[in-house]
């Protein structure tokens, strides 16, 4: 699962998580406009670590069926007041497999999560399983600011603990890029963008969204 430590920061913030993406430039509805192409109206998506629903928001505008999942009760109790969707429940995304069919979505999507993650391989497997051939599996990850982030040759990603104890990962992009193909992806489209670190002296921090196809078996 993320880091304990992370969940329960995210907890703290629950209430007020919707308005600090205006503060800190953190939109995660963004990933909509790198998949509206790929979607249509009546498919079913499902959000990992849905949090308060808001990357999910525009699916359910395009009339999409979402579903979601989040290993935080007070995430999830938000996300069900502010209607959503109902189709919620808890689950630790790092025990597999996860409780969903072969096949059953269309999509899947993942904003805000897996830079509390390391270990990303057994994540994208079980996205893939779940995911019906030809569908998209669109993320976010997070990137190294400074030479001294980025991970070493070979290492996949690295560890970064905040001054708050939670601990932060850096993915490495060929290494993610193994690991979607490995699972049976193929990347469709890439984007970088920054978030305000908070404090006008400091460096944003720098994500990227990914969008990858499922290719059907031949």
């Amino acid at each position: 699962m993320a880091d304990y430590k992370a969940l329960k920061a995210d907890e703290e913030y629950a209430g007020t998580y919707d308005d600090n993406r205006g503060v800190f430039t953190w939109y995660p509805e963004f990933l909509f406009g790198l998949m509206y192409e790929y979607v249509k109206a009546r498919q079913t998506i499902l959000d990992i670590g849905i949090g308060t629903g808001l990357a999910s928001q525009p699916f359910v505008k395009a009339k999409l069926k979402v579903s979601g999942c989040d290993g935080s009760d007070i995430m999830l109790d938000t996300c069900r007041a502010k209607g959503v969707t109902k189709d919620l429940q808890k689950l630790n995304l790092t025990q597999v497999p996860w409780p969903y069919d072969d096949e059953s979505y269309h999509h899947v999507i993942s904003t805000g999560v897996f830079h509390f993650i390391g270990e990303l391989g057994p994540i994208f497997a079980e996205a893939a399983r779940i995911i019906k051939p030809g569908g998209k599996f669109g993320f976010i990850t997070r990137l190294p600011n400074t030479m001294w982030d980025r991970p070493a040759e070979g290492e996949g990603y690295r560890e970064i603990t905040r001054e708050d104890g939670v601990v932060i990962y850096i993915h490495d992009n060929l290494w993610i890029k193994d690991k979607l193909a490995a699972s049976g992806f193929e990347i469709v489209k890439e984007l970088r963008t920054l978030i305000w670190s908070g404090n006008d002296s400091g460096e944003d921090y720098i994500f990227k969204a990914w969008v990858a196809a499922k290719t059907p078996v031949t």
